[in-house]
């Protein structure tokens, strides 16, 4: 397996005038663009920690920092889930002495409704084996995950506190304010999901997992929401592919962040 390369890159392309007042809030972060199609989750993951650092004068905390302890304890995994960033962020929060995250799923585990698909069958199953071994380190070491997703008054409370970030995983064709890295095909990859047309599976599976998509247009992507405003009813989000800060509809928003192919995925990050 390659290792894992920084070509990450820090930027300052903030744009907003950030909402006063009215109940709104945000956590202002340094951006973080993504470097390789696989990175969007651990660049988010990056802005979170040296979002963290500034604000708790922690020291300069810096990309490569959160890269190589990704790399190291993942032995260079670039098919890159939910639970691999919840358990690189977990242990370096440990590390820093700050709150551990919280990972709500739908599915704690591998969502077998991906599994038959021409695009998936060559990484699935070594995924699997991974993405099990994981949650069930995660069960043992009663971490904070809860197989539940998290309700669209909680993120909008949760956001306009101006104490937490978000990372979520995204259908980003449903966000048009979202443009991936690359071509569907490949943007996909980066987040360990599929991009082909979903099959759906035996009937009693369909009351634990979403139904598939009629089409292959699901474009899996990280994102950080950082803000709420709830006089506009806008989300704030960092998008690492662009690494631009934008304004999202909540309904958008919510519609990308539970469409079949993310099982609802989102880590909550206490920044203070």
């Amino acid at each position: 397996m390659d290792d894992i390369v920084v070509d990450a890159i820090v930027t300052n392309n903030q744009i907003h005038q950030w909402p006063e007042g009215g109940g709104a809030g945000y956590v202002e972060v340094q951006a973080v663009k993504q470097g390789k199609e696989y990175d969007c989750g651990l660049a988010c993951a990056a802005m979170a920690v040296m979002t963290i650092a500034q604000r708790k004068g922690l020291g300069g905390w810096q990309v490569t920092d959160v890269y190589d302890y990704y790399a190291k304890i993942s032995n260079n995994n670039t098919s890159i889930w939910t639970v691999d960033l919840f358990m690189m962020l977990d242990g370096l929060l440990k590390n820093m002495g700050e709150p551990r995250p919280r990972f709500t799923t739908t599915v704690a585990g591998c969502n077998p409704m991906y599994a038959d698909t021409d695009f998936y069958t060559e990484n699935y199953i070594g995924d699997e084996v991974r993405v099990t071994r994981l949650f069930k380190q995660i069960k043992e070491e009663g971490l904070n995950v809860v197989e539940v997703q998290l309700e669209t008054c909680e993120v909008t409370a949760l956001l306009a506190s101006s104490q937490v970030l978000l990372i979520a995983l995204i259908d980003a064709s449903l966000m048009p304010q979202v443009k991936p890295f690359l071509s569907a095909s490949e943007f996909f990859s980066c987040c360990g999901l599929l991009t082909s047309c979903f099959k759906q599976q035996q009937k009693s599976l369909q009351t634990r997992y979403s139904p598939p998509p009629p089409t292959s247009a699901f474009q899996g992507h990280y994102i950080l929401a950082t803000g709420y405003d709830p006089r506009t009813n806008k989300i704030y989000i960092v998008d690492p592919s662009g690494v631009v800060d934008e304004e999202v509809d909540l309904g958008d928003f919510e519609h990308a962040r539970s469409a079949f192919g993310t099982d609802n995925d989102m880590i909550s990050i206490y920044v203070g």
